[in-house]
């Protein structure tokens, strides 16, 4: 297990490793390749890991309060799970430090979607969906403004559908989940849903939505949404999709 941590003596971000089959004792860490890595996920080669670095310094003396604002350096880190080492460093331009990189998912051919957290003046509206492709471009989603704004600045979950076509992100704050067509290029629907957060694929053209305090919804490509039962259940903040026949 591969757990992102923090050095609080340092600031420099952590990954923990576990030994899953001896009932989780740490076994060792390697550097996560920034500040504040958040979330990360196994590659399609089976051999690196992503990270979403979100260049964000905290500590629990201060509760969730930000030490660096002013100097914030997100990045998206690749990094050999046989060595423990850095392969590779992406980070977006200058002018979009205060994006704070947080969720990921990746796709079967490697294309990697992340989505941000903006910690700057709310009124700024910037770009919070990008991804990565295999040969390290980093393309930024054009949103239209009305639907970025509906975001409130706060992607709190991506995940792709089965097919590979369809990127959904989620923000709790907004209480709105975006679903964008990766071939036209273009969003396809935006879906209103209170605190909606977790997001994980149940099929091609399909998704799984998890809500705070609105149970479970279907939602399909073309916008429609319908309950998926656990309304007697309250959800956290994200989902999976698990392969149990592994």
């Amino acid at each position: 297990l591969y757990a992102t941590e923090n050095n609080m003596a340092s600031g420099d971000g952590l990954i923990g490793i576990y030994a899953a089959a001896d009932g989780y004792p740490r076994i060792g860490e390697f550097a996560s390749g920034g500040i504040g890595p958040h979330d990360l996920v196994l590659m399609p080669d089976g051999r690196s890991l992503a990270v979403a670095n979100g260049g964000l310094r905290t500590h629990p003396d201060t509760g969730r309060e930000t030490l660096n604002t002013d100097d914030m350096s997100p990045n998206l880190a690749v990094i050999d799970l046989a060595a423990g080492q850095l392969r590779s460093v992406f980070e977006l331009a200058r002018n979009l430090r205060r994006l704070s990189i947080r969720h990921l998912a990746v796709r079967g051919d490697g294309l990697l979607a992340f989505g941000c957290q903006h910690e700057g003046d709310s009124e700024n509206l910037p770009p919070l969906l990008g991804t990565l492709s295999p040969g390290g471009k980093i393309s930024l989603l054009e949103v239209p403004e009305d639907a970025l704004a509906r975001l409130h600045n706060y992607v709190g979950s991506v995940g792709f559908d089965d097919s590979g076509t369809w990127l959904t992100a989620t923000s709790p704050r907004g209480g709105a989940a975006l679903i964008w067509n990766l071939r036209r290029g273009a969003l396809a629907a935006s879906l209103m849903l209170p605190d909606v957060c977790g997001v994980a694929a149940s099929g091609p053209e399909s998704f799984l939505l998890s809500s705070g305090n609105a149970g479970l919804k279907m939602a399909m490509a073309d916008g429609s949404m319908t309950a998926a039962g656990g309304l007697g259940w309250i959800w956290e903040n994200h989902t999976l999709s698990l392969d149990l026949g592994r």
